[in-house]
Formats: C-alpha cells, sequence, structure tokens
C-alpha cells in the first residue's frame, strides 16, 4: 500500500478490505452475459499474468470495469497501466474496451450501446441515404450529446445533424470548432455521436462529405483509444498521427470524475479548502482527498484539403 496516501477516502487496505467484484462489474457481467454469446469471467490467459474482468471469445472482446479507487495512480495503477494492458490484449488478437465507473453509474444506458454496437446489436438500422442533413442548434447539440455520448457535450461552432426524410428525430450528430490543442489546424471534431441503439449505416461519411463541401481549412481529431479502434476516420481519409499519451482525471468517491485542467495549479486556491503554494498540484489534490486516474490516451487524426 502506497506510504504516501494519507489524504481521507485513501485509508481502505485492499488486504483487509478485499474485493471479490465490484456492484457495476456484477452489473457489467450480467448485462454482457445477456447479449447471447458464451462470456468468460476473470480471465488470465489471454495477456497472463494480468487479468481480464470479460472476455467474449466469438467476437475477440475484452472489457473491463475501471473502478475509480481501485484503478487509480494512488492503488499503484500509474500512467500506463491501462494503455499497456490495452497494448497487449490488442496483441493477444482481442480489443480492449475500457469502462469507468462513474459512466456506468451515471451513463449506463450510453455505455450499454457502445458495448451493444461491439457486437452489432441495435435496435434499429437506419441508412443515410435516406437522411437529410440540417443544421443543429445549440440547444439541441447540448441535449444530444448529453444523452448520447459519454462525455457529454463539448463547446463547438458547426452542428450538423442527419434527420429521416420527413421526420424530426436526430439520429447523428456531428460537431466541429476551432482546434483546441494543436494552432496547426483549423478545425477539430469535438464530438460525433449516433443516438444510442441506433446504426445509422453511413452516416458520418454522408455528414463529412458535407462539412468538406461547405468549409475550408484543415481538420484534426481524436478518438478515445479505450473505447473504439478509430476506424471510421481510417475509412473516412483522415491520415493517422502518433496517439497522445493517456491522460488523467480527478475523482474523489465513484460517481465523478474530472478533467485535470479543472484543477490546474493556479486555481486551486479558490478551489480547495486547504491549499498549500509550496506543493505540485497533484500534491494539493491528493491532501484534499483527491485521487487520480488514468486512461489510455487517444488517436490522433488530421484531414488535410488539398
Amino acid at each position: 500500500f502506497r506510504t504516501s496516501i494519507r489524504a481521507e477516502g485513501f485509508k481502505k487496505c485492499p488486504v483487509c478490505f478485499p474485493v471479490i467484484a465490484s456492484i457495476p462489474e456484477q452489473e457489467l457481467f450480467e448485462f454482457v452475459s445477456s447479449l447471447g454469446k458464451n462470456v468468460i469471467r476473470n480471465n488470465r490467459t489471454i495477456i497472463p499474468p494480468l487479468e481480464l474482468d470479460i472476455v467474449i471469445p466469438d467476437i475477440k472482446l475484452a472489457i473491463e470495469l475501471n473502478g475509480l479507487y481501485w484503478h487509480s495512480f494512488q492503488m499503484g495503477k500509474d500512467e500506463n497501466y491501462h494503455l499497456d494492458k490495452t497494448i497487449k490484449t490488442i496483441e493477444a488478437g482481442y480489443f480492449l474496451m475500457h469502462i469507468f465507473e462513474d459512466e456506468w453509474i451515471n451513463k449506463r444506458d450510453i455505455a450499454e450501446s457502445v458495448i451493444k454496437s461491439r457486437f452489432g446489436i441495435f435496435d434499429r438500422r437506419v441508412f443515410a441515404r435516406n437522411c437529410e442533413i440540417r443544421d443543429v442548434n445549440l440547444k439541441d447539440a447540448k441535449k444530444f450529446f448529453e444523452e448520447n455520448h459519454l462525455q457529454g457535450y463539448v463547446g463547438s461552432s458547426v452542428r450538423i445533424g442527419l434527420y429521416e426524410k420527413g421526420k424530426d428525430e436526430l439520429l447523428s450528430c456531428l460537431a466541429l470548432g476551432k482546434s483546441r490543442f494543436n494552432a496547426k489546424y483549423d478545425w477539430e471534431i469535438t464530438r460525433f455521436a449516433s443516438k444510442i441503439n441506433i446504426s445509422v449505416v453511413g452516416g458520418f461519411s454522408k455528414l463529412w462529405s458535407y462539412f468538406l463541401k461547405n468549409h475550408e481549412g484543415n481538420i484534426i481529431t481524436y478518438s478515445d483509444r479505450r473505447l473504439f479502434d478509430g476506424g471510421v476516420y481510417r475509412n473516412n481519409g483522415f491520415t493517422e498521427l502518433e496517439p497522445s499519451v493517456p491522460n488523467y482525471f480527478y475523482f474523489k468517491g465513484n460517481r465523478e470524475r474530472w478533467s485535470r485542467v479543472k484543477f490546474q495549479k493556479h486555481k486551486l486556491e479558490s478551489l480547495l479548502e486547504d491549499f498549500n503554494s509550496d506543493l505540485t498540484e497533484k500534491e494539493n489534490m491528493e491532501k484534499n482527498g483527491y485521487g487520480w486516474i488514468y486512461d489510455c490516451g487517444n488517436w490522433v487524426f488530421i484531414y488535410e484539403k488539398k
């Protein structure tokens, strides 16, 4: 047990308080088992000696339920732990999907839809050729991404959506804004999602073609490596760059993660009860009972118009 951990919320010892399976992990296992495939639990044969929570051999898929506390840096899971596990699993011929505990608790319907899509299970399939493109106002875009994207909405200046012809149901939405992290590019795809449990066949391609016809400039986008393989961008003419390094999120309890940007050191004095300017950002956060957990980084793609 890490001797540096003294903050409130990090007093449990895994030897004294062993956990066989968390409630979210049990719920996830029961859900995946209901999808009609052979499911193996706590498998150590694919990437020995490491364990995979759930394995579905028929579709070469593995799923991890990452408890915020048990998968945190404070519990010995450093910045490369989840990424290394992902890479090892891919090398073994499987795709590894990581679901964070707070996502399962707060956005379970979206998480279930993401998993079902890997099984090829949808409530409905709609072909993009039977849809029309419309601009999406800010209010509708926010609502759509909060209900259909695990990361919710983020700022954008262009929002276009697919609607079945003659209907008002938003089925897919593509959002773009000014590039946030790389000034070399004019645009960043900030969000893309289809309505949960619906497959819009050719949806991204149709929206992307429309954007290219109506806007100038080069584009960058990021795809979360713990959930997706980036195929939608590779299949639509994007160039792949080196993936980004893992990012970390702060948490307190098990129901919410916060971006590290919110807790940059210059902001901490107004956010924390006990702030010490002589300590680093992470030292201050740990002192106030926060832990942090790493993701797997992002696939990075660019599209340069000719």
